[in-house]
């Protein structure tokens, strides 16, 4: 017969051991889960880093763009001009800051975020601005080639001094886009390539 001694001696070995092994697979599944989570970190992290990354480029590029084909032609208007300028400004050109927009809200510097989209917003304000002005010179151009007359020279004055206005105006938005472009690019390069 079996004494009481060997089977308590043996059902709490049994439950030592059955203990250990229940908090070896809770430590274990702990492990587990914060590997996984630091993994999952780590893969957010580069993922906005790459986007950081994409956007440095995309905006490089079209800053280098509006500077080489866009500033000049603007600077070289007189004050008090038209500025005869046709952009065809009706392409999408931020397919980066679109197409991965939901990636903003995980940047974790909120003035960058801030600085991002207010860069963008005067980039497509510039564009579409552009977009406007060509439409504008075009109907300029289209009445100056009508038959002269009264009402006609009074619209072609209007029009004139509207448009001399918004070559002001675009001069404006250009320079203030300039310092918003080179403000936001070092920052991207930097988060984008300390990741």
């Amino acid at each position: 017969m079996v004494e009481w001694s060997e089977l308590l001696s043996g059902l709490v070995g049994s439950l030592v051991g059955g203990g250990l092994a229940i908090l070896g697979t809770v430590w274990g599944a702990h492990l587990q889960h914060e590997a996984q989570a630091k993994l999952v970190a780590e893969a957010a992290t580069a993922e906005v880093a790459g986007y950081l990354g994409a956007l440095h480029a995309e905006l490089t590029v079209l800053s280098n763009s509006f500077r080489t084909r866009v500033q000049p032609a603007l600077d070289a208007v007189p004050d008090g001009e038209v500025f005869r300028f046709k952009w065809p400004a009706r392409y999408d050109y931020f397919t980066v800051y679109n197409a991965n927009a939901q990636l903003l809200g995980r940047i974790p510097d909120p003035d960058l975020r801030t600085m991002i989209v207010t860069a963008y917003t005067a980039a497509k304000g510039i564009l579409d601005s552009l977009g406007y002005n060509g439409e504008a010179v075009q109907a300029l151009a289209d009445l100056q080639g009508g038959a002269p007359f009264a009402a006609r020279e009074a619209q072609i004055a209007a029009s004139t001094a509207d448009l001399v206005e918004y070559a002001r105006g675009l001069r404006a938005s250009a320079a203030e886009l300039e310092g918003l472009i080179d403000a936001v690019l070092p920052q991207l390069q930097a988060l984008s390539a300390a990741a």
